[in-house]
């Protein structure tokens, strides 16, 4: 298993909370934090505008049977603000990821834009992708009152 060496843990976020190492990964011009975790088929937590602790209670339950992969998108959790967060960003981050740790045979667990960002990545990289599982989530480029939407809700002010 290709990782990145563990980085010091947050004094705000003990070992009971979150109780799996985290790494680092440069990602254009953000440090993205990401936890891998467990072995077997691998699966990869896609999400975006939140941060991995969403997914904590599933990779402790599969992490005994699977390879446990998730990430904090840049501006998100434990990872490096850069700049307003996009879809984009979002996605070369996962294609990265998948890139970086040569994840093979994966299962996409995507939520909500995760589902959008983990497609976009996976277009590119189809021969890597076994499964799909989407969580309220959908595979389109968001687009109208949708978009808009978003850029409230994804907004610095919104965020802060």
């Amino acid at each position: 298993m290709i990782t990145s060496p563990a980085v010091a843990r947050p004094d705000w976020l003990p070992e009971s909370v979150w109780p799996f190492e985290i790494h680092a990964l440069d990602v254009d011009d953000a440090t993205v934090a990401y936890t891998d975790v467990g072995e077997g088929p691998t699966m990869l937590f896609s999400h975006a505008g939140q941060w991995s602790f969403i997914w904590r209670d599933l990779v402790a339950e599969l992490s005994g049977q699977y390879r446990c992969v998730t990430f904090d998108p840049p501006g998100a959790g434990l990872s490096q603000r850069a700049g307003s967060p996009r879809l984009d960003t979002v996605r070369d981050t996962i294609g990265t990821l998948i890139d970086h740790l040569d994840l093979r045979a994966i299962t996409l667990v995507m939520h909500d834009l995760g589902g959008v960002t983990a497609l976009a990545a996976a277009a590119d990289r189809p021969d890597r992708v076994a499964g799909l599982a989407a969580v309220n989530t959908f595979g389109w480029r968001p687009a109208g009152l949708l978009r808009g939407m978003l850029a409230v809700v994804g907004s610095a002010w919104m965020r802060e």
